[in-house]
């Protein structure tokens, strides 16, 4: 039901995916909703954009159930933001 309100808000309104996932992220309840965002924000480019797809890695790791899947997500959203905050260390929404 939450996705079917996340995507009717985001077709009805012109705000950028970015905006909408900014405002989303502390809302992310489930599995689900972190795999919709991830969904959204692959097909942008920016290096903000880049930096909430690594973080749905650790909501992913959040709401996953076994431990080995948890460490897996929570990895290659560490390796992922790490390596953004390393190129791009003047960017403070990064950081």
């Amino acid at each position: 039901m939450k996705l079917v309100v996340l995507f009717l808000m985001f077709n009805s309104f012109s705000a950028s995916v970015l905006d909408i996932v900014r405002n989303q992220l502390p809302k992310i309840n489930s599995l689900d909703e972190a795999e919709f965002h991830m969904k959204l924000l692959e097909k942008e480019k920016g290096t903000e954009a880049k930096a909430y797809y690594a973080s749905m890695f650790f909501m992913k790791a959040k709401y996953v159930k076994f431990p080995l899947s948890k460490y897996n997500n929570f990895k290659k959203g560490k390796t992922a933001l790490d390596q953004l905050v390393k190129e791009n260390s003047a960017n403070v929404e990064i950081r």
